[in-house]
């Protein structure tokens, strides 16, 4: 029971991070962000479609990974290396 619990509360804050994490990325690549002129143009709409994929997912399917915790931090570990190559994000 407490394991699952831990396991529960786990998975939440991996889902927060997550959120912050699109969220952040979102605004620092926007064309007033900070690391908008330090990344190649080529490279940022696809990273961004790669955080919209992200945030559909944690909106969506996302939602009901409540006890799956490996699923749901495999998935945002994925998405987290996914960052541009030429950058210190």
């Amino acid at each position: 029971m407490a394991y699952d619990d831990r396991s529960i509360i786990e998975t939440k804050e991996k889902k927060n991070e997550f959120e912050s994490y699109i969220y952040d990325m979102r605004d620092k690549l926007s064309s007033q962000g900070i690391l908008h002129n330090y990344i190649e143009p080529a490279k940022i709409q696809p990273f961004l479609q790669e955080l919209a994929k992200g945030e559909e997912w944690l909106y969506g399917e996302g939602q009901n990974q409540g006890k799956q915790q490996k699923k749901v931090l495999d998935f945002c570990s994925a998405l987290m290396k996914k960052r541009p190559r030429n950058s210190n994000l």
